[in-house]
């Protein structure tokens, strides 16, 4: 993230201070940040790329093993029979 401000690369998330602040987050979809070298703070546009990329990683990971361990099942009740 880029500072708006004074352009500095050293932007990082900042908490919501307050209930109003925190459900605009939840609704506009963006985050709040603060920047090292100005101190400014604000919202800033969440990167959903790489949030939604993240999820489906994990969820891609979840379904393998959930299959893995049904064909195993399976596999375990076939032989027993």
């Amino acid at each position: 993230m880029i500072c708006p401000r004074c352009s500095n690369e050293k932007v990082y998330k900042s908490r919501s201070h307050n209930f109003f602040e925190k459900v605009l987050t939840k609704f506009l979809n963006q985050k709040f940040y603060r920047c090292h070298k100005c101190g400014w703070r604000g919202l800033l546009k969440f990167d959903t790329a790489s949030f939604f990329k993240d999820k489906v990683q994990v969820l891609a990971i979840f379904l393998s093993v959930f299959f893995a361990l049904i064909l195993g099942l399976l596999l375990l009740r076939y032989l027993n029979k």
